[in-house]
C-alpha cells in the first residue's frame, strides 16, 4: 500500500488479502481479552497485543474503524466506571497508547485518515459500487438481480469469477437477493448482541463484540463468502444459540 509516498507491505498472513486477514484477527481479539479480564493472566493480554499488531500492519482501513466500534462497545460492555477502577494501569496504559497514536503522524493514523478522502481513488471506487448497489436494489427490490450476478448486471461482459462487488455485504444481500432477506440476515446477527445486553457474560460478550465488528467491518467489505471468516462467523453464532 502506498501511503505518503512510501510502499509498505502490508500483513496477510496465510489469507488470500490484508482484508480478510485483518477481519479474522479482529474478529478473535475479544476472545484474550476478555480472559484476561476473567483470568488476570497477563499472557493473555500479550496475546492480544500480539493479535493486535499484526491487524493494524494489514493496514485495511475498514479493520481500523471497526476496531474503534469494537473497543468503545467493550467500553460499554463492561462498565467503564468500574472497569477504570479494576483495572486503572491497564486502561490509563490504553487511553495513553491511543492518544500518542493520533498525536504524533505515522503511516496507521495516515491510512485511517485516508478513510475520510473521498477524492481518493479506493474510496471513489467502493462510493461507486454502493451507488450501484442501491440502483439495483431500488429497481429490484423482492428478488434483487440473482445471487452472484452483481458483477453481470454492473459489467454485461465480466466472467462469473471477476471479483466486482458492492464492498457492503448489506448492498450485496439486498442488491442480489432482496430487501427481505437483507434485512433477515441484519437480524440474525444482530439479534445476539441484543440478548448479550440482556444476559450478559464474559461469553456473551466476547461473541456480541465480534458480531459487531463483523458488522462494522462488514460496511466495506463483503466478507461471508471467505471460507475463512464464514465458519468463524458461523461458530459464534452456534455458541449463542446454545
Amino acid at each position: 500500500v502506498n501511503i505518503g509516498g512510501i510502499t509498505l507491505l502490508r500483513a496477510f498472513g496465510s489469507f488470500p488479502d490484508p482484508h480478510l486477514f485483518a477481519l479474522y484477527l479482529n474478529l478473535i481479539l475479544p476472545l484474550p481479552l476478555f480472559l484476561y479480564l476473567k483470568n488476570s493472566q497477563k499472557k493473555y493480554l500479550f496475546f492480544a497485543g500480539i493479535i493486535l499488531l499484526a491487524s493494524l500492519l494489514t493496514f485495511s482501513r475498514a479493520a481500523y474503524l471497526s476496531l474503534i466500534v469494537g473497543l468503545g462497545s467493550f467500553f460499554l460492555f463492561n462498565n467503564p466506571i468500574q472497569l477504570i477502577k479494576k483495572r486503572f494501569l491497564l486502561v490509563g496504559l490504553t487511553l495513553t497508547g491511543i492518544v500518542l497514536f493520533f498525536i504524533f503522524p505515522n503511516p496507521l493514523t495516515d491510512r485511517l485518515f485516508s478513510s475520510f478522502n473521498l477524492t481518493e481513488g479506493s474510496n471513489q471506487g467502493r462510493l461507486a459500487m454502493w451507488q450501484a448497489g442501491w440502483k439495483m436494489t431500488w429497481e429490484n427490490p423482492f428478488g434483487g438481480v440473482g445471487l452472484g450476478n452483481f458483477s453481470r448486471v454492473l459489467v454485461p461482459d465480466s466472467n462469473y469469477r471477476d471479483p466486482i462487488y458492492s464492498h457492503n455485504l448489506f448492498l450485496d444481500f439486498s442488491s442480489e437477493t432482496g430487501l427481505l432477506n437483507a434485512l433477515i440476515f441484519i437480524l440474525i446477527l444482530t439479534s445476539p448482541i441484543i440478548m448479550c445486553f440482556r444476559k450478559s457474560n464474559h461469553l456473551n460478550q466476547v461473541v456480541a463484540l465480534s458480531l459487531i465488528i463483523f458488522l462494522t467491518h462488514s460496511l466495506f467489505e463483503t466478507p461471508v463468502y471467505s471460507v475463512h471468516i464464514l465458519p468463524l462467523l458461523l461458530t459464534f453464532l452456534a455458541i449463542k444459540s446454545s
